[in-house]
Order: C-alpha cells, then sequence, then structure tokens
C-alpha cells in the first residue's frame, strides 16, 4: 500500500553516450574499491614480507585491468581448445597480453617514489592480524 500510494516520476532517458560514461565510471570505481579494499588488507603482510609499500599499486591494478580481463578470457579459452590442440594462438595472445601487463606495471614503479620501510617485527604483525580478525 505504501508503495502504490507513491507516485513515480518517469524515468528520464539518457543518451547513449551518458550510458556508457556512468557505466564505465561506475566499473573503474568499483575496481578501485576492490584494489584498495584488498591492498589494505594485504600491506602489512606485503611489508613484512618484503620490506617494501606499493604507494602506487592503486593505478597499476587500474591500468592493468583491462589487460587481465582479456588475459583471463583467453586462458579460458585455451583451456577449451587444448584437448583439440588449437591452443597455440590463444596462448600466444595471452603471452603478449602478459608481456603487456609487466611493461605497465614496470612503468609505473619506474615513477614510484622510495617505496623501502624497513623490518617489522613479528610481534607487530600478529597484534595487527588479530585486530584484523
Amino acid at each position: 500500500d505504501f508503495r502504490a500510494d507513491k507516485a513515480k516520476a518517469p524515468r528520464q532517458r539518457r543518451s547513449p553516450a551518458a550510458f556508457v560514461t556512468r557505466k564505465l565510471v561506475a566499473g573503474a570505481g568499483t575496481i578501485a574499491m576492490t584494489s584498495i579494499i584488498a591492498g589494505s588488507a594485504t600491506a602489512l603482510f606485503a611489508i613484512w614480507h618484503f620490506q617494501r609499500v606499493s604507494p602506487l599499486s592503486l593505478f597499476a591494478n587500474l591500468a592493468v585491468m583491462p589487460i587481465v580481463t582479456i588475459v583471463m578470457f583467453l586462458a579460458v579459452l585455451s583451456a577449451l581448445a587444448m584437448p583439440f590442440g588449437l591452443d597455440g594462438p590463444f596462448l600466444y595472445m595471452m603471452g603478449k597480453g602478459l608481456t603487456a601487463m609487466i611493461a605497465i606495471s614496470g612503468w609505473i614503479s619506474e615513477r614510484s617514489p622510495v617505496d623501502a620501510v624497513g623490518l617489522i617485527s613479528l610481534q607487530s604483525v600478529l597484534l595487527v592480524t588479530v585486530a584484523l580478525v
């Protein structure tokens, strides 16, 4: 009854360009939030293990995500084509995609500020892990 009493205005028709732009911005925002959450959850362990922090990891993830999507699609196609011996072209294109990902990551890494942080005690890592849990 509550919903029936509400008068709804008809939805405005958006242009195709506005629709595509909105979807791209929403997708980039989703990828950014996923990267921030995953990076926050694993940063302490990466710092503890490698004694380094990745200040530009969000930008690197956003830059390579479209390529990762294509590479993973090619991986599925190569697995499906493997019983027939037709996996060669898919694996070749996967290699090109991985080369592009490494090149983009290297380019961003070269522009990254100093990222060494030094040793972190095991007790600190355990306390923060307990706090995260």
